[in-house]
């Protein structure tokens, strides 16, 4: 049996909540009123968004090399086996939206306001595909569109996994 963590750990104010689970992002401890028990305060994340087996990420550049697609014509971005590794898939699905429309703006809210100092990111930004030597999703248009996304973000660290 798993233990329940105390309320300590689960401050949770103005938190988002993203994904299929609804289920909040954590924060936490919660600093006093007088901020006294904080030495630094900053975001961390990890792992995401990663939205692999994702049935709506088959998102890629069309031919004119420039034109987003929301659904892709020329590739199954989500058939990794059978993918080109000169692909264009950007794997921008909903997991993808949320931290764009949702998550990056509360925390650069909370940044401007002074909440925090910066935004780390420890992981991986891309899902790979540990049976293939070279991962056809790990192309320049998908790791353009990670870098598109956390480059809204102001001080930002990315720690790779």
């Amino acid at each position: 049996p798993f233990a329940t963590p105390p309320d300590y750990y689960k401050y949770e104010t103005d938190t988002t909540i993203c994904g299929e689970t609804g289920v909040p992002n954590r924060q936490g401890p919660a600093p006093f009123a007088d901020k006294s028990n904080v030495a630094l305060q900053f975001f961390a994340l990890g792992d995401s968004p990663y939205d692999g087996k994702c049935d709506q990420c088959n998102t890629c550049i069309g031919l004119d090399g420039v034109t987003k697609e929301a659904d892709c014509g020329r590739f199954d971005c989500l058939t990794y086996e059978t993918l080109p590794l000169d692909n264009t898939c950007t794997y921008e699905g909903k997991e993808y939206t949320c931290w764009r429309d949702t998550i990056i703006p509360y925390m650069n809210n909370r940044i401007t306001a002074g909440d925090a100092a910066f935004t780390l990111h420890a992981g991986d930004i891309l899902k790979g595909v540990p049976t293939l030597s070279s991962s056809p999703r790990c192309n320049p248009y998908a790791l353009a569109a990670r870098r598109d996304l956390y480059s809204a973000i102001p001080n930002f660290l990315l720690c790779p996994g």
